[in-house]
């Protein structure tokens, strides 16, 4: 039956290696590799490129031979719900930088020996802002400081999938949910910890309806109390940009949510046809002196200011003129030096709350 088969090419993969585990599936020259290899290698390294930021409905752009690492990559990014945009390796100069420039790719994944025809394009290519390099051999010095950040392929694969015992999750998309309990359920031999309502997080949730309550500001409540202390406001750069607010007994007692920086962004470009979409970065002043740095000053600042507005009117409501401000999520390490009241960063401060609820509901 057509219901029966698999939608996608992750699924159609491990559909294979369930079956047909030993059976090789590509043979090249340099040798022979089966499905099982495969799928566990493409779940490997789509950690790893989920740790560096890609996301479902991201563009990442492939400039790369024909090679196994090729094969690994195509079906790790599709995994991620990624799309692949594979670029003819004998493009140079302006075919090359169209050629990237046309998917709004953020992500380019080349070799060593590609790499210095894609460093001559970069300056002209802004929305790149991380690069993964293959075999840097021939890179010894690594690139330039002036590029994006470089970081090699192997560092994907350190994260071991024999090393993993357990699991918890936290989704604040539920068609994806049982996806991701089945993974870790494969991957760690045991059924994950999943933040939903019912289970005792430690974190008193005080609010109207606490069924409503993302899973992921539960988590940073918990990171927050026992990392910075009581009371606490937790800023999450995400999607939307989540002001969770943590009462003096460590109780979850509501927030606000404003929308995302890339979202907002996002939404003008594609609203106004003569704004280009700009790499987002603090410009060198306020006053923009162009349409590109005028829109970096009131993206950067605008949302800096944002952030301390909302900061100081959840200060002033919570009584707590100067507890700890704590700023998370993709965008922190960007927005957070430019915002007055923001008192720490930590990048991980989620996944911190997601060991801790673990630790506290595995114990019990």
């Amino acid at each position: 039956m057509l219901a029966d088969l698999p939608v996608s090419l992750g699924q159609a993969l491990r559909a294979a290696a369930a079956d047909v585990p030993d059976q090789p599936f590509i043979r090249m020259v340099s040798g022979e590799w089966t499905y099982g290899w495969l799928d566990a290698e493409s779940d490997r390294v789509a950690a790893g490129l989920h740790a560096q930021g890609v996301r479902q409905g991201d563009n990442v752009s492939l400039l790369l031979p024909n090679c196994i690492t090729f094969a690994v990559l195509w079906f790790a990014l599709a995994k991620l719900g990624a799309v692949t945009a594979p670029v003819n390796t004998a493009f140079r100069g302006a075919a090359l930088r169209d050629a990237v420039d046309l998917v709004q790719s953020r992500l380019v994944i080349t070799d060593a020996t590609l790499y210095p025809a894609l460093a001559e394009v970069l300056p002209v290519l802004p929305l790149i802002s991380q690069l993964v390099l293959v075999g840097d051999d021939g890179l010894a010095a690594g690139p330039p400081t002036s590029t994006p950040s470089c970081f090699p392929y192997e560092a994907l694969r350190q994260i071991k999938p024999d090393a993993i015992t357990s699991g918890c999750l936290s989704t604040t998309v539920p068609p994806v949910q049982g996806a991701w309990e089945e993974v870790l359920q494969r991957v760690a031999g045991a059924a994950p910890v999943v933040i939903e309502p019912g289970v005792r997080t430690g974190v008193a949730v005080r609010v109207q309806n606490p069924r409503e309550v993302g899973p992921d500001r539960i988590a940073n409540a918990a990171a927050a109390v026992a990392l910075h202390g009581a009371p606490a406001i937790v800023v999450d750069f995400g999607t939307a940009t989540n002001f969770d607010v943590v009462a003096d007994d460590g109780a979850f007692v509501g927030g606000a949510i404003a929308p995302g920086l890339e979202v907002s962004m996002e939404a003008l470009f594609a609203r106004a046809a003569r704004l280009g979409k700009v790499e987002l970065v603090a410009p060198p002043s306020a006053i923009g002196t162009a349409t590109v740095d005028s829109l970096q000053s009131g993206a950067v600042y605008g949302f800096a200011g944002l952030v301390d507005g909302i900061v100081g009117r959840l200060r002033a409501e919570l009584g707590a003129p100067d507890c700890p401000v704590v700023a998370t999520g993709g965008l922190a390490v960007l927005l957070a030096e430019h915002c007055a009241t923001v008192t720490a960063v930590d990048p991980q401060l989620t996944l911190v709350g997601l060991r801790l609820i673990h630790e506290r509901v595995a114990g019990a």
